[in-house]
């Protein structure tokens, strides 16, 4: 070779490149360039940190010690500082990391993303990483844009730390696994909005000294996983204190395309609450298995519900694909056994049903005056309601007990907290009065369950009645307002005695 270096050698012999190759070659040097760029990027990833003692927007330069420039999509970003942190709001596109810190050593750190906000993590986002006391949350609303390419993870290497994600709405999508209980504390709370993941693991590890709680709660929105894993990544679970997947309400979509396996052990929940449109349920909706154990709870959304059927849904899969069985119940005394039940040719489901037993009668709409139903009291149990027309609106007075170290006042409180439109009784006898616009089927069932409430809650009676025209509306709004204030009064008084 020549000693002018391979730039010297002579080109004798070579052909003109032809158009085609020019071509290609145009195509095909960039896409290299870029691919040397990103690799070149990757070996010089920065870490940036939040620098503003302060809560402000991702897209400042100046909150970040990276300032003039904002992290990039190959940086390190950490967000944390001492308790109780800093909120960094991302309301605009653009914002991106290759990995996200939220809460690191001991600190707290919390993301809010707010209409139009994007966030593109290339990697992994972490929720409360590393030291016992790392606290870490992320706030997602309706019209941003959250992507990970890899994993979300709550909690990680040591115990005491805790992750919180409340999904209110916006789309959610990661790559690979979303890992609650990752040897910390995990909370999920969808309530709207879209989440596409791979595998979502309830519990994922618990070395160490401490306990461990994983829970995913959805109560709306849409969840769409390749596979549903209820606490079953680990094989040591004598850390964790509870791994749960629960179900509220009827307004969530649930699809998982491949396979549900619950682990097995009383410490794994798979819970439902019921509302007045039944509860949303888990559709396999490929080939894929569901394989049941630990332990299944079923209640009411608020304690009560205004339901269709006795008859409840909680899991569907294709025929033959469900199987195992659960080591702990729901209580017998309102619920059946589960079974698993053909709903068409080609589709089972697992159906958890009232029982019988727990019926307190039934009750039948009178157009002229109150119907009444008092019977001895009980925490739980369920009334059969007839004479109810679709579209109807009804109020149910309830004779109501609350139970030791609470009161009547607090029971509402509990309704109106979990969306239930409730008031003060305007009528003698009865303590509260629950109101149902525009009922969607005939003859419900009114159940309840106070148990989460207060175990010595009670009910001893019930009142059924149409909702009166305008003209009676105002009295009784005006006697229950009046009914109110004595009630709150009451309540005043005992909490100074």
């Amino acid at each position: 070779m020549s000693s002018h270096g391979v730039g010297a050698v002579p080109l004798r012999g070579l052909r003109r490149p032809t158009p085609e190759y020019a071509m290609r070659t145009k195509t095909i040097l960039p896409a290299l360039g870029c691919a040397v760029l990103a690799a070149f990027s990757s070996l010089h990833a920065a870490t940036i940190t939040w620098t503003a003692e302060k809560d402000g927007r991702w897209n400042v330069s100046g909150n970040w010690s990276s300032d003039p420039a904002l992290p990039g999509s190959s940086d390190r970003v950490n967000i944390s500082d001492p308790n109780p942190g800093y909120t960094v709001t991302v309301d605009t596109p653009g914002a991106a990391a290759n990995t996200v810190y939220l809460g690191l050593a001991g600190q707290h750190g919390s993301l809010l993303l707010k209409n139009g906000g994007t966030l593109a993590v290339a990697g992994s986002l972490y929720l409360a990483y590393d030291t016992n006391g790392s606290r870490g949350t992320i706030t997602q609303e309706a019209g941003s844009t959250v992507t990970v390419g890899t994993s979300l993870y709550f909690g990680r290497y040591t115990s005491g730390r805790k992750g919180y994600y409340t999904m209110n709405g916006g789309t959610l999508t990661v790559g690979s696994t979303i890992r609650l209980a990752n040897q910390g504390d995990g909370y999920f709370y969808q309530k709207g909005g879209s989440v596409t993941a791979g595998t979502l693991y309830t519990y994922t590890d618990a070395a160490g000294a401490g306990s461990t709680v994983g829970l995913y709660e959805i109560s709306g929105g849409t969840l769409s996983l390749t596979n549903l894993n209820n606490g079953v990544l680990a094989e040591n679970v004598t850390r964790l204190s509870s791994a749960t997947f629960r179900v509220v309400g009827s307004a969530a979509t649930i699809n998982v395309s491949g396979n549900y396996l619950q682990r097995d052990s009383t410490k794994v929940f798979l819970a439902y609450d019921m509302d007045d449109g039944g509860v949303s349920r888990i559709n396999l909706t490929g080939s894929g298995t569901a394989t049941l154990d630990g332990s299944l709870e079923a209640g009411f959304k608020g304690g009560v519900a205004l339901t269709a059927t006795n008859r409840f849904h909680l899991i569907e899969a294709d025929t033959g694909n469900i199987s195992g069985a659960f080591d702990a119940l729901p209580n017998a005394a309102l619920w059946n056994a589960p079974t698993i039940e053909a709903i068409s040719e080609s589709r089972d489901a697992l159906v958890l049903s009232l029982n019988e037993a727990a019926s307190l009668g039934s009750l039948a709409l009178n157009p002229s005056e109150m119907a009444e139903l008092h019977f001895d009291a009980t925490s739980l149990g369920y009334v059969e309601l007839s004479n109810v027309t679709p579209d109807s609106s009804l109020w149910l007075y309830l004779a109501a007990d609350a139970g030791s170290g609470q009161t009547v006042s607090d029971l509402l409180d509990y309704f109106t907290g979990n969306g239930i439109n409730a008031a003060f009784s305007d009528r003698e006898g009865f303590d509260l009065r629950l109101q149902y616009s525009g009922v969607t089927a005939g003859d419900p069932l009114f159940a309840f369950d106070l148990s989460p409430f207060n175990s010595t809650a009670t009910l001893s009676g019930l009142g059924l009645m149409a909702v009166p025209e305008p003209s009676g509306l105002a009295l009784s709004v005006l006697g229950a307002a009046g009914l109110a204030f004595l009630y709150r009064r009451k309540k005043d008084v005992r909490k100074g005695a």
